[in-house]
């Protein structure tokens, strides 16, 4: 699906939270670290009054996506070319609050 939305203007809303990046280093992974982070921003978020989340991942971090999509993130687009060094698209998601 191809977003055709604003989800950069979307993200600047007055109740959004923009996550830039999460990550893990690979050697730390598969360790909870990801669920503890992750969780952490929610709660974070939530406890300062915010009403969504929004982030993205490039199309084939998995792992990414399964972390966010177990928190209940949703994908609400995509869009092409996003990244270089690879050319890549970005899923685009969000949590409602």
């Amino acid at each position: 699906m191809e977003f055709s939305g604003s989800w950069d203007t979307d993200a600047a809303s007055p109740g959004c939270v923009y996550l830039v990046s999460t990550g893990t280093l690979p050697e730390h992974q598969r360790r909870g670290i990801g669920n503890f982070v992750k969780q952490w921003e929610i709660d974070w978020a939530r406890s300062h009054g915010f009403t969504r989340i929004s982030t993205h991942c490039r199309k084939s971090n998995a792992a990414s996506f399964r972390l966010n999509t177990k928190f209940g993130f949703q994908v609400i687009g995509e869009v092409a070319d996003y990244y270089t060094d690879p050319d890549e698209a970005t899923t685009v998601m969000e949590l409602k609050l």
